[in-house]
C-alpha cells in the first residue's frame, strides 16, 4: 500500500501449457525436424513471468489502475520442435493494461480497459509463412527453424468497457462488451486453419447473488459474433515453370477461416 487511496503489487507467474497435434503430415516436407512435427501424443511446457500492478483514487468516485505482465518464458515443446519456430519454443507475449472505474451514480460503476498484447514477441506465433524460401533451400524459414512459419500474428489492442448495476446490497448485474482489430491478415489464412482465432467483438452479461455473509453465486455469459477471413492457399497459384518441366499448372484455391464462440460460467 502505498496510502490509503493508492497502492501498488507485484506477483510471480507460473504456467504450464500442453499441445498435441495430429494429421500434419503433409507439412513433413518443409520442417526441419520431420519426426517432430506431428502425432507424437501431448507434449507439455511450463515457465514463468512476473506481473506488477498500480491502482489509485485520484478523487471520489474515480480510480484508475494499470498492470503489465512480463513475457511468460516456457520450456520447449521438444516433442513438436518440427512444428513450432525456434526448436518448439512457445512462450506467453507480454501484456498492458489501463483501465478506470467511475461510480457515475449511486448504484453504478462504469469500467473501462485499453489492453495491448504483443505477440510479435513470440516468433511460433508472429513469425509470417515464408515456406516458399524453405522450398529454395533456407532451412531458417522451414518449419521449426528461427524464421520458421508461425500464425502471423500482429500485435492487438483491445478495448473493454462495462457497466455494473448494484441492484441492491445482496444482487450485481453487469454487462459488457470488447474489441479488438484483427491480427490475422489474409496472406496468413493457411497455417492458421490450425487456430482461427480470427474473433474480434465479445458481448457478455452476468449476475452476482450474495448468499449471507460469507458466500455467493455468479453466473456469467458470453456470445462472439462469427468472423471470417479469406486468403489463398500458398501452395496453389503456382505456373508450370516455377514447378519444372512437364509440371502441370496447380489452380489457385481460396481459403477461408471462421470463428463464433458461446460460453456460459457458473460459480459459488
Amino acid at each position: 500500500m502505498i496510502n490509503d487511496r493508492a497502492s501498488w503489487g507485484a506477483g510471480l507467474v507460473l504456467a504450464g501449457q500442453g499441445f498435441r497435434a495430429k494429421g500434419l503430415g503433409f507439412f513433413g516436407g518443409f520442417s526441419n525436424s520431420p519426426s517432430n512435427l506431428t502425432d507424437n501424443g501431448h507434449d507439455f511446457s511450463f515457465g514463468a513471468g512476473v506481473k506488477l500492478g498500480l491502482q489509485g483514487e485520484v478523487m471520489d468516485g474515480l480510480t484508475l489502475a494499470g498492470s503489465y505482465q512480463s513475457k511468460i518464458w516456457m520450456s520447449e515443446f521438444d516433442d513438436y520442435k518440427g512444428l513450432f519456430a525456434d526448436d518448439g519454443d512457445f512462450d506467453i507475449p507480454p501484456t498492458a493494461t489501463i483501465g478506470l472505474a467511475w461510480d457515475v451514480a449511486p448504484q453504478h460503476t462504469i469500467v473501462a480497459d485499453y489492453q495491448y498484447i504483443w505477440y510479435e514477441n513470440v516468433d511460433a506465433v508472429s513469425n509470417p509463412n515464408r515456406l516458399d524460401l524453405c522450398m529454395a533451400g533456407q532451412s531458417q524459414y522451414c518449419l521449426g527453424g528461427s524464421k520458421g512459419a508461425g500464425f502471423g500474428w500482429e500485435n492487438m489492442g483491445i478495448i473493454k468497457v462495462g457497466w455494473q448495476y448494484e441492484y441492491n446490497p445482496d444482487l450485481t448485474f453487469r454487462l459488457g462488451v470488447s474489441h479488438t482489430d484483427q491480427p490475422i491478415s489474409g496472406s496468413e489464412v493457411l497455417f492458421n486453419t490450425l487456430a482461427p482465432a480470427v474473433i474480434e467483438n465479445h458481448f457478455t452479461a452476468g449476475l452476482t447473488q450474495r448468499l449471507g455473509k460469507k458466500n455467493e453465486w455468479s453466473l456469467m455469459f458470453m456470445y462472439a459474433p462469427e468472423k471470417t477471413v479469406k486468403g489463398r492457399n500458398t501452395f496453389t497459384g503456382a505456373a508450370p515453370d516455377q514447378l519444372g518441366p512437364g509440371s502441370p499448372a496447380i489452380p489457385p484455391q481460396d481459403l477461408k477461416i471462421s470463428m463464433k464462440q458461446f460460453e456460459v460460467e457458473a460459480s459459488f
